[in-house]
């Protein structure tokens, strides 16, 4: 989900102007707020990241079904089936770090990367893709994961 911050006048109101971007959230926040801040919900415990397992699919498509049933973010029209979820996992993980972000031994979010194109000239670039489950998000799992993934690819 694509959350966007921005001060704006009280007397105005915020418009949604393409049918493209309707399942986008536009969100308003009038004064206090500067672009890109949010609100942090408070943290309970220690958040740890680990190397994800294909064991690990039944958990992480979860935390995937909604961005696929309620955004557009994933390019994807249905959910994969936890057998194709497993493939996924093993196929990046030959290559690249695939992580996950667990808090009291539940897997809140995951990260991972992947071939930014095929040809050789792009042997070191790659797509970056996180996911955090609805519950957690605002906890900063996703700058957590984001941060570990940048350090393993730095090691590779």
């Amino acid at each position: 989900m694509i959350i966007l911050y921005m001060s704006i006048l009280p007397d105005k109101l915020l418009k949604i102007m393409n049918r493209t971007w309707k399942k986008c959230q536009i969100v308003a926040r009038i004064g206090e707020k500067s672009i890109g801040q949010t609100r942090r919900k408070p943290r309970t415990s220690p958040l740890t990241t680990r190397t994800a397992a294909v064991g690990d699919a039944p958990a992480l498509l979860s935390i995937y079904a909604p961005y696929v049933e309620k955004t557009a973010v994933t390019f994807e029209y249905t959910v994969p089936s936890p057998e194709e979820f497993q493939t996924r996992i093993a196929h990046t993980l030959d290559r690249y770090p695939y992580l996950v972000a667990e808090r009291n031994r539940e897997i809140i979010g995951y990260a991972y990367a992947s071939a930014f194109k095929e040809r050789a000239a792009y042997d070191w670039a790659v797509e970056t893709s996180v996911y955090v489950s609805e519950n957690a998000r605002g906890t900063g799992a996703g700058t957590t994961l984001y941060k570990a993934l940048e350090q393993a690819l730095e090691k590779q």
